[in-house]
């Protein structure tokens, strides 16, 4: 499911539950980490990203993405580590 049309204070899903699902990791209720590597992943990486202000590591490596990196990975202002490679298919 997309939220892309969605504000941050809509999204169909809160902040307490993603910071209770495995590879994420947050501070004070806010998403600080993805760690998604090897994990299978197929598709683009969604401009949703851009709704995770306090963002500091994003790891995408070793999965089946295409496309380009959003232009919203560039407004995360806490954002300094952002490793993506796709497996080759």
């Amino acid at each position: 499911a997309s939220a892309s049309n969605d504000t941050a204070d809509t999204l169909w899903i809160d902040a307490q539950q993603q910071c209770g699902w495995n590879n994420i990791a947050c501070d004070s209720g806010s998403v600080t980490a993805l760690s998604l590597e090897g994990i299978d992943l197929s598709g683009t990486i969604s401009t949703d990203i851009g709704l995770l202000p306090g963002l500091q590591q994003a790891y995408f490596d070793h999965n089946h993405l295409f496309g380009t990196i959003p232009s919203e990975v560039g407004n995360l202002m806490k954002l300094n580590v952002f490793v993506v490679q796709s497996l080759e298919t």
